[in-house]
């Protein structure tokens, strides 16, 4: 009877097959894969100004290295599908233009492009822009 000797190299290719094959069907069906790739709970395509309206004054957490938290300032509609939003934030340290994981108790966590506007009683504002298209 001949048995296979297996080498070190070929286990590791068996198993980097078989662990993700294994694990990642369970992860999907109890929604544990939700939070390796941060699936939005708030839908940005569908958001007008009346979705963030109720919060200002409210605070979001945002996944960032050194600002932990931003106060939605203001809601600004700019036209039937163009408005911003602001938050508020320390002064120091700022944050760059990038897009950033925000999470809220009622609204969830959802991705959001924020660039810096202007600073404000020491305090730095940020502003991010949706403009929705109304389909043809």
């Amino acid at each position: 009877m001949t048995t296979r000797r297996w080498s070190r190299r070929g286990l590791l290719r068996l198993l980097a097959i078989a662990v993700p094959a294994i694990t990642i069907p369970p992860a999907i069906r109890f929604g544990a894969l939700d939070l390796l790739v941060g699936v939005s709970n708030l839908d940005l395509l569908r958001a007008t100004d009346s979705t963030f309206s109720p919060y200002v004054g409210q605070q979001f957490k945002v996944d960032s290295g050194g600002v932990s938290h931003l106060e939605l300032r203001e809601v600004f509609t700019r036209g039937p599908s163009s408005f911003s939003v602001f938050f508020r934030g320390p002064g120091e340290p700022t944050l760059g233009q990038a897009t950033y994981e925000f999470e809220h108790a009622e609204l969830g966590h959802f991705p959001l492009f924020i660039v810096p506007a202007r600073r404000s009683s020491g305090d730095q504002l940020y502003e991010a822009v949706f403009n929705h298209q109304a389909a043809a």
